[in-house]
């Protein structure tokens, strides 16, 4: 009789550790398993990330297209730092800027136990064993027909850094009840560190879904990529040595102000390009200097343009109602730019001279008194 009792009891123990799992960890494994069962998909995202401060909001935007087959998967992540793209070929994750002919492999990331592509690879983090089902929600996305759930839950706590800690966070994500593909994704996370504390509030929003098989060139790597260590960043110094004495890469974009810039139009006059965000102390320490350098210089020969890199359109505004730059501001979240101007250093000076070529470039931590020199080297005496 002893092993039918035992037998009984496990039974009621497993039965009753079914009962115990919330509603939306079902679901979610549910919605999961159609995701997966898809033949193939294309989505197109919209992201963003605000941290707040005690000083300030600062934020960022970026684009994300996802490809995926069941074994296989491209991520392409473009902002106004660059275009870089993942592929997976379910075993492993290489890494390259589009357009280059280098790659990397890589781990999944911090956030990932999983290897996902984002913004999936952020729903490793969730406690699924408190989430919620909310409920039933529209879609309102076309391509997508039917229903869709809203599911919430908290993110498992993290340490930053050795100093920094999170200390609450919140997911809430809005999944297309028929395929399991995600719509939206709100990520809400507390961090409290020595110093005081911030909030990240990261957004995805779908923008654009096609179901079908994609086809297999979107896996492959470009036959002349090369295996490296690291990919080769744009950055002050890979200017100087590639572009120094060569034309400079087009810029054609609208300022701040709905004004049209192009910069072989400016062909005669010395051009100064500032790369630079709002959060960047170097960058707010330079600005009135270089405020005060083109109104002296703006009618001789000299054209500054300040390029705001990966900042919401309202946060640049809001900082320029304070920080009054005569000089045409224009942001990358609205324009496209050219490979070597996609710089992640702030802020990147890059002179260019009255012939229209890449005389240097520099990061700007140091002063003016560098910038000065490359201008007069360009032709101009800014002193």
């Amino acid at each position: 009789m002893a092993a039918p009792r035992i037998a009984v009891i496990a039974c009621l123990f497993l039965s009753g550790a079914a009962a115990a799992e919330p509603p939306a960890v079902r679901l979610w494994a549910e919605l999961k398993a159609r995701r997966e069962a898809l033949p193939g998909v294309h989505q197109a995202f919209d992201g963003s990330t605000t941290v707040r401060t005690a000083g300030g909001p600062q934020a960022s935007r970026w684009h994300v297209q996802v490809d995926r087959d069941p074994s296989r998967w491209r991520e392409i992540v473009s902002s106004g730092s660059g275009s870089y793209q993942r592929l997976c070929d379910g075993k492993d994750i290489v890494r390259l800027e589009v357009g280059g002919d280098e790659f990397e492999r890589v781990r999944p990331d911090g956030k990932s136990a999983s290897g996902e592509p984002a913004p999936y690879n952020l729903l490793g983090n969730l406690d699924w064993s408190r989430s919620a089902d909310l409920g039933v929600v529209p879609c309102a996305l076309p391509g997508l027909d039917g229903p869709c759930i809203a599911i919430e839950a908290p993110l498992k706590p993290r340490m930053g850094t050795p100093t920094i800690r999170m200390t609450k966070g919140l997911a809430r994500l809005v999944v297309h009840r028929e395929t399991g593909l995600l719509v939206t994704l709100r990520w809400v996370e507390n961090f409290e560190h020595p110093g005081g504390g911030y909030q990240v509030d990261t957004a995805y929003a779908l923008k654009r879904v096609s179901l079908g098989a994609p086809p297999d060139s979107l896996f492959r790597l470009p036959a002349e990529a090369r295996e490296v260590k690291e990919l080769t960043a744009w950055n002050a110094n890979r200017i100087r040595k590639q572009l120094a004495g060569q034309p400079a890469p087009e810029l054609e974009a609208m300022d701040i102000r709905g004004r049209p810039f192009r910069l072989s139009d400016h062909k005669g006059k010395v051009v100064l390009l500032d790369f630079w965000t709002t959060w960047c102390p170097p960058c707010r320490t330079d600005g009135p200097s270089l405020n005060k350098l083109y109104r002296k210089h703006g009618g001789k020969g000299l054209e500054v343009v300040g390029i705001s890199v990966s900042e919401d359109r309202s946060v640049v505004e809001s900082f320029l109602t304070e920080h009054r730059y005569e000089f045409p501001v224009v942001l990358t979240t609205e324009n496209p730019m050219a490979r070597p101007y996609q710089v992640a250093t702030f802020p990147t000076y890059v002179v260019i001279d009255r012939e229209g070529r890449v005389v240097s470039a520099a990061e700007g931590d140091q002063g003016l008194s560098g910038i000065r020199k490359l201008l007069k080297k360009a032709g101009l005496d800014a002193d």
